[in-house]
């Protein structure tokens, strides 16, 4: 899919809530990676998943914090997080 996608010469972003999924997008080529703070199975927010797998990623690879922005507060911890958006 990545392949695909690039090919049409777009970036694909690729969705991950776990550690074990963003090692699994990074080996697949990944250049995008959104963090999911939605648990989709649970529905549950944990605002903290981003600050535990955004360490993991390569500082070329662009972080992007998904879902639980209530306000200013939640953007600027994710900010200092390290997402680029």
């Amino acid at each position: 899919l990545l392949e695909r996608t690039e090919s049409l010469g777009m970036t694909a972003l690729v969705e991950v809530h776990t550690e074990e999924e963003a090692d699994r997008a990074l080996q697949a080529g990944a250049s995008l990676i959104g963090v999911n703070a939605r648990n989709l199975k649970t529905l549950e927010v944990d605002r903290d998943c981003f600050a535990r797998i955004a360490p993991g990623l390569p500082s070329k690879v662009i972080k992007i914090a998904e879902s639980g922005v209530r306000g200013t507060a939640d953007l600027l911890a994710y900010a200092g997080a390290g997402a680029d958006g």
